[in-house]
């Protein structure tokens, strides 16, 4: 059985004034952080980049090199940890959440938070992803 959310926690929203893309997670390569900015950039969209960074170890390295250089802070944009008000809000004025993983992830919760806020997923068939989003119906 899965993890689940409380509903009331997230703000429904089924026109977001959002004109941009979200990544949120923990900025790791299994996570592709570097992907989700490379399909910002291919389709000429906004993303911001919600999340904690390692304090050290390789984790820390991939931002460094692969990630940091990236933020122009316009159109790749980071936006540091949030709460779960300031999640909410973020997922809920998006356009999309993208969840480019990059390893057989058993869970994403993140998903499940961003359907709540009637955000579609947009994601590769990877993991537990072909469980929780359909193609066409809600990613």
């Amino acid at each position: 059985m899965y993890h689940g959310v409380e509903l009331e926690e997230y703000k429904y929203n089924a026109n977001p004034d959002g004109k941009y893309l979200v990544f949120l997670g923990r900025l790791c390569r299994i996570k592709g952080v570097h992907t989700a900015i490379d399909a910002a950039k291919a389709v000429n969209q906004q993303l911001k980049i919600a999340g904690t960074v390692a304090s050290s170890g390789a984790d820390l390295e991939y931002f460094k090199n692969e990630v940091e250089p990236r933020i122009d802070g316009k159109q790749i944009q980071y936006i540091g940890p949030v709460d779960d008000r300031q999640k909410s809000e973020l997922l809920a004025q998006a356009s999309a959440l993208l969840f480019p993983i990059e390893w057989e992830e058993p869970f994403g919760l993140v998903m499940i938070e961003a359907m709540a806020c009637g955000t579609p997923v947009i994601a590769f068939r990877r993991g537990a992803v072909p469980e929780i989003v359909t193609d066409g119906i809600n990613g």
